[in-house]
């Protein structure tokens, strides 16, 4: 057999190893593989679009949910007694103990939407329980507010306000970088 022969054979060889290879790769997965891989793209999700509070796109917070814990947060700022903390973590784990049921109704109806399989009355009952948990919600800050002194609400003000502030000012320098970026787009269609 020829030098020729013998790298053509060879050649010929790894070509067929790399096609089965690319062949048996691209099958599809079985069932229970599928039904991880979906687990897992779901429980992936969870560090995107800001669920409770993490990562969401480009690895800033996400969406809404960035604010979890928001208030009791920025109680942490206030100085609290001891005898404060305890109340506040109190009301805290009382309100999340008694919404769980209702954040266990929600999770399930939003797996219905995320299927497509929602109905009007899932819908109707979706409405409800957020109505639910905003109440709730109220009432929980209504009772924690009612544990700090004058100052500390005072205190509490003067931070809701400067907060406004920095997403003003955030807005504001948003508003500004969307102007030139349009700006500068507008120079590249008047030349073409």
């Amino acid at each position: 057999m020829s030098f020729g022969r013998k790298v053509f054979s060879f050649v010929t060889l790894l070509v067929a190893i790399a096609a089965l290879g690319i062949v048996t790769f691209a099958q599809e997965t079985p069932a229970e593989d599928k039904e991880k891989v979906e687990k897992q793209r779901i429980e992936g999700r969870k560090g995107r679009m800001g669920r409770q509070g993490q990562k969401g796109f480009r690895g800033g917070r996400g969406m809404r949910h960035g604010r979890r814990g928001g208030m009791i947060r920025g109680l942490r700022r206030l100085n609290l007694s001891e005898t404060q903390r305890s109340q506040v973590r109190t009301l805290a784990e009382t309100h999340k103990n008694t919404q769980q049921p209702t954040i266990e109704e929600m999770r399930a109806l939003r797996g219905k939407f995320r299927d497509g399989t929602a109905t009007e009355d899932d819908k109707a009952r979706m409405g409800e329980l957020r109505a639910q948990m905003k109440a709730s919600s109220e009432e929980l800050r209504t009772s924690i507010l009612g544990v700090l002194t004058p100052e500390q609400l005072e205190q509490l003000e003067t931070m809701k306000a400067e907060r406004r502030q920095r997403m003003e000012q955030r807005r504001q320098r948003m508003l500004e970088r969307r102007q030139q970026r349009e700006q500068q787009k507008q120079p590249e269609k008047t030349d073409n």
